[in-house]
């Protein structure tokens, strides 16, 4: 379930705001805790609590503004989350997607569809506002 977004705003200041894990709560009203273990690096694990649902999670890519995923667990589902990111013409463009497996993901495909599709708006949303806030921009 793919979703993208162009934001106005350096390339360098979105990849920190993606990639800050124990800030995602700051500013993704849909999560309520997060917390990497460790440095950011693939292999390496962070919990957080996403639309009530406690979650581990392990990145597998973290390429310098460019990529960054990881997969997770929560109730039988597994699920892996990518982004990409590149600038072209002053825009930087931001590609999510999130796929999952497992035999809840198949019995509730359905409602988890429109779930993921709303919760990729959000963040994507809210990753755009704050990215784009001048404030931050001129303190990041």
């Amino acid at each position: 379930m793919p979703g993208n977004d162009r934001d106005q705003c350096p390339l360098g200041l979105v990849w920190n705001v993606i990639t800050d894990i124990n800030g995602w709560c700051k500013w993704n009203p849909d999560i309520t805790h997060s917390k990497l273990e460790g440095d950011l690096a693939p292999e390496n694990h962070f919990e957080w609590k996403s639309g009530g649902s406690a979650i581990l999670s392990r990145l597998h890519t973290v390429a310098a503004k460019s990529q960054f995923g990881w997969s997770g667990k929560t109730l039988g589902i597994c699920a892996v989350h990518n982004w990409t990111l590149f600038e072209q013409s002053g825009l930087v463009t931001v590609i999510s997607e999130e796929s999952m497996e497992g035999i809840l993901a198949r019995l509730l495909k359905g409602f988890l569809k429109k779930k993921t599709s709303s919760s990729l708006k959000t963040w994507l949303q809210r990753l755009k506002e704050v990215s784009e806030d001048p404030y931050r921009n001129r303190h990041s």
